[in-house]
């Protein structure tokens, strides 16, 4: 896994980040197999747009990051939690609740949360199952989905998923699990994955249920929308596109259109 997977090229910069574990892992999954990414850091003042960038030395390169919003800071949290470790918390907190409000399949797993379109300052995490089927592990349309506050994360409610038919079981594969992607991963390489996600859907979630989408940074959503896809099976893609049509289009649409030099993040 490398800069190949997330557009990312170190001239187009400054990035937006909100934590140096951010950093660390944008560099990681740049620079992981290519080239000894232990780096010097430099901060710089406020430049004229009032923004403060670190430039990283990594080998030959140089890399450069807007950390306005955590400069002199720890960089942003989720209560105890780092940004780049929110995407985890959620996910347990949502498989513990539904492993404590019955029906609860064993084999559920919590994946990524949408902004609610139903409910206000919530989002919702859908919960499809891992089985083995015929001697095939394989990935389950989710039965239920949990909601949960934000920026919180405390579980509030767990219901059918829409559309689902209780009727209809087991619900339909959507494919062998864990993704072919994930599982050609390094340890390494997966947790660089994991913690850029992260990062970016917190900030991409919190402009969503503040109506301010247009604000987000061309690099969060192109980052976002490469990473839950290497994470994730695309079959998983639809259940997303059921609980938020809106937010879905306007995550995946112009998927053709990646950040260049000239289109400054921000």
């Amino acid at each position: 896994m490398n800069g190949d997977l997330v557009p990312f090229d170190p001239g187009w910069g400054p990035l937006p980040v909100d934590s140096d574990a951010e950093i660390d892992a944008l560099i990681g999954l740049w620079a992981l197999d290519t080239v000894d990414w232990r780096s010097s850091r430099s901060r710089v003042g406020r430049d004229r747009d009032g923004k403060t960038t670190l430039r990283v030395a990594v080998a030959e390169h140089c890399l450069e990051f807007d950390i306005t919003s955590y400069a002199g800071t720890t960089g942003a949290m989720r209560g105890e939690t780092d940004s780049t470790e929110t995407m985890d918390l959620l996910a347990r907190r949502a498989q513990a609740f539904s492993a404590e409000n019955p029906p609860h399949h064993p084999g559920s797993v919590a994946r990524f949360p949408v902004p609610s379109r139903r409910y206000a300052r919530s989002v919702e995490v859908p919960l499809p199952i891992v089985a083995i089927d015929g001697g095939q592990r394989g990935l389950y349309a989710p039965p239920r989905v949990a909601l949960m506050t934000w920026p919180d994360g405390e579980p509030t409610a767990i219901g059918e998923f829409p559309g689902f038919d209780p009727e209809s079981w087991p619900p339909e594969r959507l494919g062998a699990w864990p993704p072919p992607s994930v599982a050609a991963a390094t340890a390494i390489s997966l947790r660089a994955a994991v913690a850029r996600f992260s990062a970016c859907w917190v900030r991409i979630i919190d402009a969503a249920l503040a109506g301010h989408l247009g604000d987000v940074s061309v690099w969060d959503r192109a980052h976002a929308r490469s990473l839950r896809r290497l994470l994730d099976l695309r079959e998983m893609q639809r259940a997303y596109g059921v609980l938020n049509p809106e937010f879905d289009e306007w995550l995946t649409g112009g998927e053709s259109a990646a950040p260049g030099p000239t289109q400054a993040a921000g």
